[in-house]
């Protein structure tokens, strides 16, 4: 009986998808799916790639989690002047999409500062 290795690589905050250590196509098409975002779906998704690579195949299955680093690092949108927390995220560009869209609303108001927002790494 041979062992399948797969992984589960941490996406995000709440978000994680399965990959197949091994080369052969039908172990990566098992894993090959959507970001998983809750744990009951994660579980599920764990024993039905288990029992099919058992039962179709007869070898056993390992899943080894694989964190990001970047999972820990959150971009924050705040004021510039206080330093008021608005939003956070977790990757840049995603921050960057929000704080034009919240220099536009202001726009749209008539109370656009120019420079009022900023985003810092906080780790």
């Amino acid at each position: 009986m041979e062992t399948i290795r797969f992984n589960i690589i941490q996406m995000g905050a709440d978000i994680c998808r399965i990959t197949s250590n091994d080369i052969r196509q039908e172990y990566r098409k098992l894993a090959d799916g959507a970001c998983i975002s809750d744990m009951e779906t994660l579980l599920a998704t764990m024993k039905d790639i288990k029992c099919e690579v058992m039962e179709k195949y007869g070898n056993d299955v390992v899943f080894q989690y694989v964190g990001n680093e970047k999972v820990d690092v959150m971009y924050v949108i705040r004021d510039k002047e206080a330093g008021n927390v608005i939003a956070k995220f977790n990757s840049y560009e995603e921050a960057q999409k929000e704080l034009i869209k919240y220099e536009n609303e202001d726009k749209v108001d008539g109370n656009y500062t120019p420079d009022f927002y900023e985003i810092v790494k906080e780790v």
